[in-house]
C-alpha cells in the first residue's frame, strides 16, 4: 500500500532568516522533499510586503503541484492565510459550522482529489495564535467544531505552543500527537530551541505514523519544516 508523505511549513511570507522573500528557496526545500501534500502557514496573496505575488500560485509552478489557499484576512493590499499544495487536486473542504468570520480564521480543511486510500482522510492546517487566550478560544473551537467528525483527520501546523503546555494537552485529549524522530525542535530555524509545530491525527486505529521527523533547513523561513509518513493500518 502507498505511503503518503505530508509536510507542514510555515514559510513567513516566503521571507528566510535574512529576511529576503525568496519562494524559490521554499520550492526547492519543497521539491527535496518530494512530498504528497503540502500544508503552508503564514502565505501571502498580492501583499506588497512580498511583491504583490500570488504566492500559492508561484509555489504550484515552482513545484509542479497542485495548489489551494484559505485567506485569514486582508493585509497590505492583498490576503494573508493558509495554503495546501498537493500532486493530486486539493480540494476546500467547507461545511456547515466551520465557515469563520472575517479575520477568526485559524484552520484550512482540504481533501485529495485520488481513489488512494489517502483521499478520505479529512487534512486540516492550521495556525493558532501567538496570544494566549485567543490560542485556547481557537483550540476549543477546533475541537468543538470537528467532534462529530467521522472521517479519519490529519491536523497539522503551528499551534505556537510547547508540549506539555495547556493547549497541546487540550488537543492531545481528542488526537493522537505524532512522535518526531530525533530533534523535535523547530523554531527558529537557525538554532531552533522551541518545538511548536506538530502532526495531529485520528483515530490511530485507522492511521499508522510510519515516520516523522524535523528537516534540518536553517534558512529559507523563521520555522523548520516538519514531515510525516503516513500508511493506513
Amino acid at each position: 500500500m502507498q505511503k503518503l508523505k505530508v509536510v507542514i511549513y510555515n514559510i513567513r511570507h516566503g521571507a528566510g532568516m535574512d529576511l529576503e522573500v525568496n519562494l524559490e528557496r521554499i520550492a526547492e526545500v519543497l521539491r527535496g522533499l518530494d512530498p504528497d501534500l503540502v500544508l503552508l502557514q503564514e502565505v501571502d496573496n498580492k501583499c506588497g510586503r512580498s511583491g504583490k505575488v500570488d504566492q500559492m500560485a508561484r509555489l504550484g509552478e515552482l513545484t509542479g503541484m497542485h495548489h489551494a489557499f484559505g485567506p485569514f484576512f486582508e493585509h497590505d493590499g492583498g490576503l494573508y492565510g493558509l495554503g495546501a499544495l498537493g500532486k493530486v487536486p486539493v480540494v476546500e473542504v467547507e461545511e456547515h459550522g466551520w465557515a469563520p468570520e472575517q479575520g477568526s480564521r485559524f484552520f484550512f480543511a482540504v481533501r485529495l482529489e485520488t481513489e488512494e486510500w489517502y483521499g478520505k482522510i479529512l487534512f486540516v492546517d492550521v495556525h493558532l495564535y501567538v496570544d494566549i487566550e485567543d490560542r485556547r478560544e481557537q483550540a476549543n473551537r477546533l475541537v468543538r467544531m470537528f467532534a462529530g467528525e467521522k472521517r479519519p483527520m490529519l491536523v497539522g501546523g503551528d499551534f505556537n505552543s510547547m508540549p506539555g503546555s495547556e493547549i497541546m494537552e487540550l488537543v492531545g485529549a481528542h488526537w493522537t500527537v505524532s512522535a518526531k524522530e530525533g530533534s523535535p525542535l523547530t523554531f527558529p530555524a537557525d538554532e531552533p530551541v522551541r518545538e511548536i509545530d506538530f502532526f495531529v491525527y485520528r483515530p490511530a486505529e485507522e492511521i499508522d505514523v510510519v515516520n516523522s521527523w524535523v528537516v534540518d533547513e536553517q534558512m529559507a523561513s523563521d520555522h523548520r519544516p516538519v514531515v510525516v509518513e503516513l500508511a493506513p493500518r
